[in-house]
């Protein structure tokens, strides 16, 4: 009875043949949806297994980038295109969408091909500072979108890829309105990466996009810069040729971080140094030999002019801020914290307004934010300290309390 049941059932199936039909088909969607499970479930795992338990560890990229699991969505082609031979109708529609899915999944395979080899770009050793070819790496996979688009449609429309890319001639215009962003920045990433302008680390400043802060990625159409302040900006890629910027990877590969700031001395405490003065500052270890060959000269001057004018160097009287200068000079050119085979000096300004102004122009060792703002902040912490020393002041608007002050004074009076 159970072998006439099956007998009779398989006679009507294929006394039926639409019924085949429709059965073929559910095998083809079943049987493409266990090999997918078993690749996924048994093949992959172990191979990926014995991927990472080889001592090589270049072959880790492949089970990284999941280049197996774009096998899993190949193999049952093989079972569809097998079976698709039996159907009778949607024979020629089926071999079509096979054709457009293993060109569609090779596509993928090849990207992630062209990711695997930057992986491994990126990991190899280097002394000197790598190339970016992220923005290279964008284009090729977008060539391979692009291929991949074209061998679909010659499969659909049953033309040759060559005779479509002929027609495409017409549409030049069109197709460099459209990838026209792509087109420029190609062209830009390819000057950054010849010339170096930029690399992922560099901290910059682009003032017509708020960009003020470390490049965290270049990719082919934008870079991303993350601001002090932790804010993102993406600024496209050609826009780095037609506006300026700073790159400030100079300043740190100089081992060098400058340091210009200025204190306004009060011009009335400016005076000139009297001979009990000169010999005090003697006493300071960094005036010492300063004022040992001031004197020396003052001696020469006044032989030569006759006279006994203690003050008289020449044509330029000695003051109490000249030797606040010589003394800042030597005595923070001493400090290890300090580039002194860069720019090093201590300068004076144009008096203005509100005093005269002594510039500190020098370069810390250590380029790093903190650092620098640490040895910044000691310098001219110690220097507003030692003013009064030289009997100097510094040169500071008058305040509420002031004001205060002055109208109690006027009062009392």
């Amino acid at each position: 009875m159970k072998i006439n049941s099956i007998k009779e059932i398989f006679e009507f199936i294929m006394a039926n043949i639409l019924l085949q039909q429709t059965l073929l088909i559910a095998l083809m969607i079943i049987g493409s949806f266990v090999t997918i499970w078993v690749f996924k479930k048994f093949f992959i795992p172990g191979i990926s297994s014995l991927i990472l338990r080889s001592q090589t560890k270049w072959d880790d990229i492949l089970v990284e980038h999941k280049i197996f699991d774009q096998l899993a969505y190949i193999a049952p082609i093989f079972v569809i295109y097998e079976l698709s031979e039996y159907l009778i109708f949607g024979n020629l529609f089926i071999r079509k969408a096979l054709a457009t899915w293993v060109t569609i999944r090779s596509v993928f395979l090849l990207q992630k091909v062209v990711d695997i080899f930057y992986t491994v770009y990126e990991k190899l050793p280097s002394e000197k500072p790598k190339m970016n070819y992220k923005g290279f790496i964008q284009l090729i996979k977008i060539v391979f979108f692009l291929l991949g688009m074209l061998v679909i449609f010659s499969i659909a429309l049953e033309q040759s890829p060559m005779a479509l890319l002929s027609g495409i001639g017409a549409m030049t215009a069109i197709l460099l309105l459209i990838f026209r962003d792509t087109i420029l920045a190609f062209v830009a990433s390819i000057q950054i990466n010849i010339y170096q302008t930029l690399s992922i680390g560099d901290w910059i400043e682009m003032k017509e996009y708020s960009a003020d802060g470390d490049v965290i990625d270049i990719n082919l159409h934008t870079i991303q810069v993350q601001n002090w302040n932790k804010s993102i900006v993406n600024i496209p890629t050609h826009k780095l040729l037609e506006h300026p910027f700073t790159n400030w990877k100079g300043m740190f590969l100089s081992n060098g971080r400058r340091i210009k700031r200025a204190v306004s001395i009060d011009i009335s405490s400016i005076a000139l140094v009297t001979p009990e003065m000169l010999e005090n500052y003697k006493a300071t270890p960094f005036l010492e030999p300063f004022i040992s060959t001031i004197e020396k000269e003052i001696a020469q001057d006044l032989q030569n002019l006759n006279t006994s004018h203690l003050l008289t160097l020449g044509d330029t009287p000695l003051t109490n801020i000249r030797l606040f200068r010589e003394y800042l000079k030597s005595h923070f050119y001493q400090k290890s914290e300090i580039n002194t085979n860069l720019t090093f000096m201590i300068r004076q300004l144009k008096p203005t307004s509100e005093g005269l102004p002594l510039e500190i122009y020098l370069f810390t060792k250590d380029t790093r934010w903190t650092t620098h703002e640490e040895v910044q902040s000691n310098i001219f912490e110690y220097v507003l300290a030692v003013m009064s020393y030289f009997e100097l002041e510094a040169f500071q608007k008058p305040s509420g309390k002031d004001w205060q002050t002055l109208q109690t004074n006027k009062i009392e009076e």
